[in-house]
């Protein structure tokens, strides 16, 4: 890094095959140059490239830095692509369908709950890295995990120091159970538990049923039966809406649960 600017001298080679990288693959474009101190934190909007060719070997680049956003879109992809890339097909419940599932929740609940701009694009980060811990393949402290994942890209993307605890924050709130502080951890944890409410309750119930069975964490379908009346009888939504639009329907299934359980000899 040049003192006082925003440049680096790197290999034509290099530059080149950062180039091709920059648009779609933030990430990867940061550890190409991690050895150059190139670093994103510097700011939260990148321009087109700035180049000065000295020879035909080096390159001094950088980029023209305009107002401070964060770019959520190139961070959603990433971990998208990580996902699809690195979880196991056991997690049959806590697959992509369900990342995206919490990400549509999130925005809707948000909406309805008068979430500004610049914290809806924190609460949909949020949904989309929420289970990315997941990727290490183990159900306990997956959270912890995720927010390490947080911490290590997301200044990448243009996230500061300050959103990006607020994001970690929403994250641990959903870890059960759930403790959330404020509206957006109330969102965030009201969306990773949507389908309570829902009329695909049972269908969705039965993927996490099958992957707590994969991996030895239940024995049997009234063992589940009975976690599910028991987490449900102790289970709340938090929002205003989900308070209205879930609450009832889920007490419903719970009562029906109950008496399925009270069958059991």
């Amino acid at each position: 890094m040049f003192p006082g600017s925003n440049f680096i001298r790197v290999s034509w080679k290099k530059y080149q095959t950062a180039k091709q990288l920059f648009r779609h693959k933030i990430a990867q474009f940061r550890k190409i140059f991690s050895n150059s101190w190139f670093n994103f934190k510097k700011s939260r909007n990148f321009g087109l490239p700035v180049i000065q060719q000295f020879n035909n070997t080096d390159v001094q680049f950088g980029y023209a830095f305009g107002q401070n956003t964060m770019d959520y879109r190139a961070a959603k992809q990433f971990i998208i692509d990580k996902l699809r890339d690195e979880l196991s097909e056991d997690l049959v419940y806590h697959g992509i369908h369900h990342t995206l599932d919490v990400l549509k929740m999130a925005a809707e609940i948000a909406e309805s709950e008068g979430v500004d701009e610049h914290n809806l694009l924190l609460l949909k980060t949020a949904a989309v890295y929420h289970d990315c811990g997941f990727i290490k393949n183990k159900h306990n402290g997956h959270e912890e995990v995720g927010c390490q994942i947080v911490r290590e890209h997301l200044p990448g993307f243009g996230y500061e120091p300050t959103d990006i605890e607020v994001i970690c924050s929403m994250i641990m709130a959903t870890k059960i159970p759930q403790s959330p502080k404020n509206l957006l951890e109330e969102i965030l944890c009201d969306a990773d538990l949507d389908y309570l409410g829902r009329k695909d309750f049972f269908q969705i119930g039965r993927t996490l049923y099958q992957e707590l069975h994969a991996y030895h964490l239940l024995n049997d379908e009234q063992a589940w039966n009975r976690l599910q009346v028991n987490f449900l009888s102790n289970h709340r939504f938090h929002t205003t809406t989900n308070k209205l639009l879930r609450e009832p329907v889920k007490l419903r299934y719970l009562e029906d649960l109950k008496e399925l359980v009270a069958s059991y000899v």
